[in-house]
C-alpha cells in the first residue's frame, strides 16, 4: 500500500490516496477514541452494509493509534454545498431521505453525527459515505458542516431518531426550495427527542420527469391490529402474514415495526443469520455480560455453524426480556436462515419471543397464519384522496384503479406512476387540482402497465429479456455468469430497467418489481433450452453454497424433475461433507422429499437422513422400509436409538446377519456389533482381530475412513484401562485419518477420546478445547457440549470453583434453551460433586433430586445411588449410607469404575476384611476413587499397611501436584495428616492439615472450612501470620514492576515444588506433556509444539495439537508466535513453540510473556537433561536398544500384570545365524554394522507398545504384549524375511526366532518364559537356522 497523497481533513479523521494492486483507493484514519472498540466498529460496519446508499468500505484494520477504512476511489471530490446546482440538492436530498428510510428499518444502526464532509459528487453521481462517530463521551468540534443530534451533545445518548435529526439539520441546510421537504423538515429537527416524525416518506416518493409529485401514503390497515392482538396475547412464537407478491406486506411491516418501536419493544429487523446477530449484538450491550457478547461475536466473526449460534443466541435474547424477529420476503430467504429461526424458536425460552414472518407463501413452521387482504375500493379512494389532495372524477379513477389492480398495492403504485408519466394524470399548478384525462384512461388496460416492449425501447428489450433465464431474483455473480453465456454486459441494462421500475435491488440482490415483469420477460425468451442447459452446464463447474439448489431451479424449470433430485441429493451430500447445518440438511431433505413419487424411497436419500440423526444424537422418528435393501439402514436405526439389547438378540439370533453387502458390507455391520458389545460390557465377544482388518483396509472414500475411524476408537476404549500406550496408538491414528480427510464430526469425538486417556489434565484440558472447537466447527453443538462439561469437571479438580459456576450455569442455560435432558442432568450430577467435597448434604441432595427428576429411568439408577452414598460418607452419615448400600439387591451397578473397592472399605465389618479389601485394591490397576478414599479412610489404612500407604501417597502426590489438581491434592494431603497423626508425628500432621486448609481457602469450599477450624484449632493463629501471596500480588497498592517481580517469583516456586514432588520424570514423553501442560496453563497460548532429539541415543519425542509450526526461530506479536531452540549438548536438541493465532499482544505484554517462558524453558532444560542421562544408560551404545538387564526389569512388570488381569503376552527370543563367522572373517567393525542394522530393522518392524532389547553379542529378546504366539509369529515370521532379504553386505545374513507366550505356556514367572523362548530358539539353530519355532510343552 503506496500513500499517492493526503486527500483532506474531515471532522473524523483524515483521508489519503493511496495506490494499491495497481489501483486508486481512498483511506480514512479513525482515531481509536471516536471508534469505541472493535467489536462495536465491526457491526457499526456490518450493519451499514445493508444500506444500498451507503458507499461501502473495502476492508478496515487496525493500527496502533487508528482504525484505518479502506474506500473504493471513483475520482470524487468534497462537495461545496453553497456552489451546487438545485438539481445536485434534490438528489442529494432524496439519497439522504432514502438513507434515512433504510437506517431506521436496520433496527439498532444509529448515528448521532452527520456531516456534508460525508458527501462527495464525482461526474456521475452523488456518493454517501458513512458517518463514523461511536465514541460514548467524546463530540466532535462544532462546524457548520457538522450536525449534531442535542441529545448526544448533552448526554452522550443517541437512537434512530439521532439519525432523523441530523439528516433533517444537513437537508435543511441545503435551502431546498421544495414544498414536498419543507413540509417534513421541521418535525425532524424538534430539539425534543421523541417530537420528531419519521414517518417523512413511507413506503415511496415517485418524481414524475417533470417536476410533477406525489407521495403514497400509508393507510391503516386491519390486519396490523390482528398482527398487535397476537403479540399482546404472546400465545404463539412463530406468526406467519401471508398474502400474495405486492399486497403491501412490506408497508404493512414497516407499519409493525413503528408501533412496537413506540411502544419500547425490541425489535430486531434481519434477512440473514449475521445481519440477526449484529443487530442483537448493538441492543444487547450493556444488558449483557461482555464475555457472552464477545464470545457470540467471535463464533459469528468466524462462521460459525447454527448448531453453535443458536444456544448463545438464545442466552442473550433471554437476558434482555420480550424480543419481537420481524422477517420480510420470509420465502426468499436462504434455507440457512430459515433453518436458523425455526431452531432459535424451538428453545425452551423463559420470556416471550416471537417471529413474525412476511410470505407469500405458507410454512409448517406458522404457529398462526394471518392472512393479508387486497385493498377495496374504499382503501383506493383514500389513497388517492391523501396522495393527490384534489383530483377531479375520484369515483371514476377510483373504479377504474380498483379493476385494473385488483386491489393490489404494488399494481396500484405502478399504474398511478404509468398514468403521471403517461400524461394521463396530470397536476394543474394554476388550480392546484390533478386533473385525469378519462378519455385515454378509458383506452388503458392492465396489459398496458405490464406492456414492457412499449415501456422499453426494442433493441433494449431484445438484449434484456434474456436477464429473466436467472429467475425472479438474482445476484450480481449469476449476472456475470450469464454473461458469459450470452457474451453481452447486461450491467448498465440492469441499472435502466432499475431507473425505469422493472428491477429494484435489495442488499445483495437484484428482484423482479413484480412477478408478471418477469413471466413477461420470461416468456419472451427464444432460447430458453439453451440458456438453461448452459447455465447448468457453468454452474457445474462451481462450488459456492447453495449451487446445486441453483442446478435444481433450472432443471425444474426444463420440466426435469429427476435430474432436480439428483443436484438436491448432491446437494445433501456436500453439506454432509462441508457441514452445513443438522437443520439446514433436514429441510433439503424433506425439499427432496417432495420432488420424489410417494411410492418412491431412496436408499441414498434415507442413509443421508440417518447420518444427520446419529451426528446430532437425535432420536430416529421415522419408519425404515422392511425390504433386504435397507437391512442395514434399520440397524442403523436400533443404534442411533441406543437399542443396544435388541441390537444384540438381532445378531445373535442369526450371525448371517453379520454379513452385509460385499467386504465393506459385512465390516460396517460387525463394528456395530462390536460396539454394541463394548456398550453392554460384553469384552470377551469382541473380536479384536476383526477389528484390526478394518483398521488396515485402505483409505479410499470418507465412508470407508469414517468406517476405519469407528474401529480404531473402538479399538482405542477397548485398551483404555489395560494398556494407555496402546489406546493412545489407536486413538491417535483415528485422529491422522479425521484430520486428514477433514472429517470433523468424527474428530471432535476422537479428541474428547484422547483428553480421556491421558494422565495430565492440563492437557487433556487442551485436547477438550480442540474437540469443542471441531464439535463448532461440524456445527454439532451437543458434542460440544459434552466436552464441555468434562472440561468443567477438570475445572472442579484443579479447584477452579468459581469458573466452574460460571461454566456449569451457561452450559445449563443452553441446556434448558435446547431441551438437552442427559446434559442438564449432567450439570445437576457434577453440581453434587462439589457439595460433596464441600460437605453441604441437604444442598447437594437438593441436586441429586433435580439430576433424578430430569432424568427418572434404569440407566441413570447407578449413578444416582454412587452420587448418594458418598454425599452420605463426606457428610459424616455413615449409618444412612451403609443402610442404602445394603438394601440395594443389584450391586453391579456399584462396579463401574471400580466403585464397590470404595464401599467395600467403607463397610468392612472388621480390620482383617478392611486389610484383604485394601491389599487387593492396592494392587489393582484402578486409580480412581484414590484421594477420597485416602481423605476418608487414611487412617484405616494406616493401621493396616503404614509403608505400602505412604508409597501411594508419595506417588499420587508427584502426579497431582504436577498436574495442578488442588482438589485432588487437598484430598490427598488430609490422607497424609491421617498417617501421620495415626503413627504419633503430630508436627507432620499439623503441617500437611494446614496445606489442606490452605488448599480449600484458596478454592472456595468454605463450609468444609468451618468444620476444619472447629476440630483443628492450631490452625487459626497458623494462618493469621501467614502472608496471602496472592493476595498481596493483587493489591493496587504496588507498583506494576513487583507485581510483576511477584508473579514471576511465584511461578518459579510452584515450578521447583511440583519438580521436587515429581522428582525425576523417567519417560521424556511424560516430561514434554508435563511442560506442555505449564506452558498453557501459565501462558495465553493455545497451540504448543514441543520436539526432543537425542542422536547418542537415536530416538525422538514430539508433543504437539498444532500443525501450523515456525520453520525458524522466531517472535512475534500480531498474532502471537514464539519459536526458540537449542542444543542442550553435542547430542540433546530440544525446540518450543507455542503461539495463539487469535491474540495480538503489545511489546510490553510480549516481554512478560518472553519471561515467564524463560522461566519454564529452564526447569524444562535442567529435568530433560537428567531424564535424557538416566535413559542413555538403560541403553545400548551400540544398537540403542534396551540392555538385558533394564528389559528384563520392563517384562517382569509386565508379565505381572498379564498374570493378574490373565492378558496375552509373548517373548521372542532372536540370534544371528553364523554370527562368529563373520566377526572372524570381516571383523568387528563389519560385525557391528550387520548389529547395528539387525536393530534397526527390529524397531521398524514392531509395534508402538513392543520393547527390543539386546541380551547377549549377537542376541536379541522382544516382548510383545497383548499377543497370541500366532501374532507373535506373524511378527517373527515378518523381521526374519526382511532380514533375509538384506543386500547390503558380502555374505547372507539370517536370523532364527523362538517364541515362548503366556498363558498358552503355563510359567509363574517371566524368567521361566524367557527359558521357554530360548528352548523354541534352540530348536529353531538345531532344525536348519533361518526359521520361527514356537515352543510347545509337549
Amino acid at each position: 500500500m503506496k500513500i499517492v497523497k493526503f486527500f483532506r481533513k474531515t471532522y473524523n479523521g483524515d483521508e489519503f490516496l493511496i495506490e494499491e494492486d495497481g489501483k486508486l483507493k481512498r483511506i480514512k484514519k479513525i482515531s481509536k477514541e471516536i471508534v469505541s472498540n472493535f467489536r462495536d466498529f465491526s457491526i457499526f460496519l456490518n450493519l451499514i452494509s445493508y444500506v444500498d446508499e451507503f458507499l461501502k468500505p473495502e476492508r478496515f484494520f487496525v493500527e496502533e493509534d487508528f482504525y484505518t477504512v479502506v474506500f473504493p476511489y471513483y475520482g470524487e471530490n468534497e462537495v461545496n454545498i453553497e456552489k451546487l446546482s438545485i438539481d445536485s440538492k434534490e438528489l442529494i436530498a432524496y439519497k439522504m431521505l432514502n438513507i434515512a428510510q433504510q437506517v431506521f428499518h436496520i433496527p439498532n444502526l444509529s448515528f448521532p453525527v452527520f456531516s456534508y464532509d460525508d458527501i462527495l459528487l464525482n461526474e456521475n453521481d452523488v456518493i454517501i459515505q458513512p458517518p463514523v462517530w461511536l465514541s460514548k463521551n467524546i463530540v466532535p468540534p462544532k462546524n457548520p458542516r457538522t450536525f449534531i443530534a442535542p441529545e448526544f451533545e448533552k448526554e452522550f445518548k443517541f437512537n434512530d431518531r439521532s439519525v432523523v435529526y441530523v439528516f433533517g439539520k444537513a437537508l435543511e441546510g441545503l435551502d431546498l426550495e421544495n414544498e414536498f421537504f419543507s413540509s417534513i423538515i421541521p418535525n425532524m429537527v424538534k430539539e425534543e427527542l421523541n417530537e420528531r416524525t419519521i414517518h417523512f416518506v413511507a413506503p415511496s416518493l415517485y418524481q414524475s420527469f417533470v417536476n410533477d409529485e406525489f407521495v403514497i401514503p400509508i393507510i391503516e390497515r386491519p390486519e396490523l391490529y390482528k398482527i398487535l392482538e397476537l403479540v399482546n396475547k404472546k400465545s404463539y412464537k412463530f406468526i406467519g402474514v401471508v398474502g400474495d407478491q405486492r399486497l403491501g406486506k412490506t408497508t404493512l411491516l414497516n407499519m409493525l415495526q413503528d408501533r412496537l418501536q413506540m411502544e419500547g419493544k425490541i425489535v430486531l429487523r434481519p434477512t440473514s443469520i449475521t445481519q440477526l446477530v449484529n443487530q442483537l449484538l448493538q441492543v444487547a450491550a450493556g444488558k449483557v455480560a461482555d464475555e457472552v457478547l464477545e464470545e457470540l461475536f467471535y463464533v459469528i466473526k468466524n462462521g460459525g455453524k447454527i448448531d453453535v449460534i443458536v444456544p448463545l443466541v438464545g442466552e442473550v435474547i433471554d437476558s434482555i426480556g420480550d424480543l419481537f424477529i420481524l422477517v420480510d420476503d420470509y420465502h426468499e430467504k436462504f434455507d440457512n436462515f430459515k433453518a436458523f429461526l425455526k431452531e432459535l424458536i424451538s428453545l425452551n425460552f423463559v420470556n416471550k419471543h416471537q417471529i413474525i414472518a412476511f410470505s407469500t407463501e405458507v410454512f409448517d413452521e406458522f404457529e398462526f397464519i394471518i392472512n393479508v387482504d387486497r385493498f377495496s375500493k374504499d382503501d383506493i379512494k383514500k389513497i388517492l384522496e391523501k396522495s393527490f389532495v384534489k383530483i377531479n372524477g375520484i369515483d371514476i379513477l377510483t373504479d377504474f384503479l380498483f379493476k385494473i389492480s385488483s386491489g393490489y398495492p404494488g399494481i396500484l403504485v405502478e399504474v398511478l406512476k404509468l398514468l403521471v408519466e403517461k400524461k394521463i394524470l396530470v397536476k394543474n399548478i394554476e388550480k392546484k387540482v390533478w386533473e385525469c384525462d378519462f378519455d385515454r384512461l378509458s383506452h388503458t388496460n392492465i396489459e398496458q402497465v405490464y406492456d414492457i416492449i412499449k415501456n422499453l425501447d426494442r433493441d433494449l428489450f431484445s438484449k434484456a429479456k434474456n436477464i429473466a433465464i436467472l429467475g425472479q431474483k438474482f445476484t450480481n455473480e449469476e449476472l456475470e455468469l450469464l454473461e458469459n453465456v450470452c457474451d453481452i454486459s447486461f450491467q448498465d441494462l440492469v441499472k435502466l430497467l432499475e431507473s425505469k421500475g422493472f428491477l429494484y435491488r435489495e442488499y445483495n440482490v437484484w428482484r423482479f418489481t413484480l412477478r408478471q415483469y418477469w413471466e413477461k420477460f420470461y416468456e419472451k425468451i427464444e432460447n430458453k433450452e439453451y440458456l438453461h442447459k448452459k447455465l447448468i452446464e457453468n454452474y457445474s463447474k462451481m462450488t459456492f453454497f447453495g449451487v446445486y439448489q441453483k442446478i435444481a431451479w433450472h432443471y425444474k424449470m426444463l420440466n426435469q424433475e429427476n435430474k432436480a433430485v439428483i443436484y438436491y441429493i448432491k446437494s445433501i451430500r456436500r453439506g454432509l461433507e462441508e457441514y452445513y447445518s443438522p437443520n439446514l440438511l433436514l429441510f433439503l431433505i424433506d425439499e427432496t422429499e417432495k420432488l420424489i413419487p410417494e411410492n418412491k424411497i431412496l436408499y441414498t436419500l434415507l442413509r443421508f437422513k440417518l447420518e444427520v440423526y446419529q451426528r446430532t444424537f437425535k432420536e430416529v422418528d421415522f419408519e425404515i422400509p422392511d425390504k433386504k435393501i435397507f437391512e442395514f439402514l434399520k440397524i442403523l436405526k436400533m443404534q442411533i436409538n441406543l437399542q443396544y439389547d435388541i441390537l444384540k438378540k438381532y445378531f445373535e439370533e442369526d450371525e448371517e446377519r453379520l454379513n452385509g453387502f460385499g467386504v465393506i458390507g459385512s465390516y460396517r455391520r460387525k463394528l456395530v456389533y462390536y460396539q454394541t458389545l463394548y456398550t453392554l460390557e460384553e469384552y470377551e465377544k469382541i473380536n479384536l482381530g476383526v477389528l484390526q482388518k478394518i483398521c488396515d483396509i485402505p483409505c479410499t472414500t470418507t465412508f470407508v475412513c469414517s468406517l476405519k475411524i469407528g474401529a480404531l476408537r473402538l479399538l482405542g476404549n477397548f485398551y483404555l484401562q489395560r494398556n494407555r500406550i496402546l489406546s493412545d496408538f489407536y486413538f491417535e491414528r483415528a485422529k491422522n485419518i479425521a484430520k486428514k480427510n477433514r472429517i470433523y464430526h468424527l474428530l471432535s469425538i476422537v479428541y474428547k477420546d484422547l483428553s480421556s486417556n491421558i494422565s495430565n489434565m492440563i492437557i487433556s484440558n487442551n485436547l477438550l478445547d480442540k474437540s469443542i472447537q471441531y464439535a463448532e466447527k461440524a456445527g454439532l453443538s451437543n458434542i460440544a457440549i459434552l466436552s464441555m462439561l468434562d472440561k468443567i469437571r477438570i475445572m472442579l479438580y484443579m479447584g477452579q470453583i468459581d469458573k466452574f459456576f460460571i461454566e456449569l450455569n451457561k452450559i445449563r442455560k443452553i441446556a434448558k434453551l435446547k431441551n438437552l435432558k442427559p446434559e442438564l442432568a449432567s450439570t445437576y450430577s457434577l453440581e453434587v460433586l462439589f457439595h460433596i467435597y464441600n460437605r453441604e448434604f441437604e444442598e447437594g441432595y437438593n441436586d441429586l433430586q433435580s439430576f433424578k427428576k430430569i432424568i427418572d429411568n434404569v440407566s441413570i439408577r447407578g449413578t444416582f445411588l454412587r452420587a448418594l452414598i458418598m454425599l452420605y460418607l463426606f457428610s459424616e452419615r455413615f449409618s444412612e449410607a451403609k443402610k442404602l448400600y445394603r438394601n440395594v439387591k443389584d450391586g453391579s451397578i456399584f462396579r463401574q469404575y471400580g466403585f464397590d473397592y470404595f464401599l467395600k472399605l467403607a463397610f468392612a465389618e472388621s480390620l482383617d476384611e478392611f486389610e484383604r479389601v485394601w491389599k487387593e485394591y492396592r494392587d489393582s490397576e484402578i486409580f480412581l476413587w484414590r484421594e477420597e478414599i485416602y481423605a476418608l479412610l487414611g487412617d484405616k489404612i494406616t493401621k493396616v499397611d503404614p509403608d505400602g500407604f505412604l508409597e501411594q501417597l508419595n506417588f499420587l502426590e508427584r502426579e497431582y501436584s504436577s498436574q495442578g489438581l488442588k482438589l485432588s491434592l487437598a484430598l490427598l494431603y488430609e490422607g497424609y495428616a491421617k498417617y501421620y497423626k495415626v503413627i504419633g508425628k503430630s508436627y507432620k500432621h499439623q503441617i500437611y492439615m494446614s496445606k489442606v486448609y490452605s488448599l480449600y481457602k484458596e478454592m472456595g469450599f468454605t463450609n468444609y472450612l468451618k468444620m476444619i477450624e472447629k476440630r483443628n484449632d492450631f490452625l487459626k493463629p497458623f494462618f493469621e501470620k501467614s502472608l496471602n501471596i496472592s493476595k498481596f500480588i493483587d493489591s493496587e497498592n504496588i507498583s506494576k514492576s513487583l507485581k510483576s517481580y511477584f508473579e514471576k517469583a511465584n511461578l518459579s516456586i510452584n515450578l521447583l515444588e511440583e519438580l521436587k514432588a515429581i522428582e525425576e520424570i523417567e519417560d521424556p514423553q511424560s516430561l514434554l506433556n508435563y511442560f506442555a501442560g505449564k506452558i498453557v496453563q501459565y501462558l495465553p497460548v493455545t497451540d504448543v509444539y514441543i520436539f526432543v532429539e537425542d542422536r547418542q541415543i537415536e530416538k525422538k519425542y514430539k508433543f504437539s495439537n498444532t500443525d501450523d509450526i515456525l520453520k525458524e526461530d522466531g517472535i512475534f506479536s500480531d498474532p502471537l508466535k514464539i519459536k526458540i531452540s537449542d542444543k542442550v549438548d553435542k547430542y540433546l536438541h530440544y525446540e518450543i513453540y507455542v503461539s495463539n493465532p487469535l491474540l495480538s499482544v503489545t511489546q510490553e505484554n510480549l516481554y512478560n510473556i518472553l519471561d515467564f517462558l524463560e522461566i519454564i524453558e529452564y526447569g524444562f532444560v535442567t529435568s530433560l537433561k537428567s531424564s535424557i542421562l538416566k535413559l542413555r544408560s538403560f541403553l545400548d551404545p551400540l544398537t540403542k536398544l534396551y540392555t538385558r538387564y533394564y528389559f528384563i526389569e520392563k517384562l517382569s512388570q509386565m508379565f505381572r500384570r498379564a498374570s493378574k488381569f490373565n492378558e496375552k503376552l509373548s517373548v521372542v527370543m532372536c540370534d544371528l545365524d553364523h554370527f562368529k563367522k563373520i566377526n572372524d572373517t570381516y571383523g568387528h567393525l563389519i560385525g557391528d554394522k550387520v548389529l547395528k542394522k539387525i536393530a534397526q530393522i527390529l524397531r521398524k518392524n514392531v509395534r508402538l507398545t513392543d520393547v527390543i532389547g539386546r541380551y547377549g553379542g549377537e542376541e536379541f529378546i522382544i516382548f510383545l504384549p497383548y499377543s497370541s504366539s500366532k501374532q507373535a509369529y506373524e511378527i517373527a515370521e515378518r523381521i526374519r524375511k526382511k532380514i533375509e532379504k538384506l543386500d547390503e553386505f558380502p555374505f547372507k545374513v539370517t536370523m532364527s526366532f523362538g517364541i515362548a507366550s503366556y498363558p498358552e505356556t503355563k510359567v509363574n514367572s517371566s524368567d521361566e518364559l524367557i527359558h521357554y523362548a530360548d528352548d523354541a530358539l534352540y530348536r529353531a539353530k538345531e532344525t536348519g537356522r533361518n526359521k520361527v519355532v514356537v515352543f510347545n510343552e509337549r
